[in-house]
């Protein structure tokens, strides 16, 4: 996990991750919330909304705006993820 990943701007309001060679970003959810403990801050923890990207090598969450701490998004690489699994309601079974 990386904190504060580079970013590129697309259009005049809109950031995204920077693209590492051969990576393509497969989808953007906003509205994400994202809630951390074990980090640099100072009460250990941090929670934040914002936009989650999910790419062919990492998932990548940026914040809508920084906190006092100065951290605007985390990095993930998805060779890191371990017993992962997707909760999704199933409508209509």
């Amino acid at each position: 996990m990386a904190a504060n990943p580079a970013l590129v701007r697309t259009h005049p309001s809109e950031l995204m991750p920077a693209p590492y060679p051969g990576e393509f970003i497969v989808l953007k959810r906003a509205g994400m919330l994202l809630e951390l403990d074990a980090v640099q801050t100072p009460t250990g923890k941090w929670s934040s909304r914002g936009s989650m990207f999910l790419s062919n090598v990492r998932l990548v969450f940026l914040a809508e705006k920084s906190d006092p701490s100065g951290l605007t998004g985390f990095d993930f690489p998805l060779v890191y993820l371990q017993d992962d699994k997707l909760v999704q309601p199933i409508f209509g079974c």
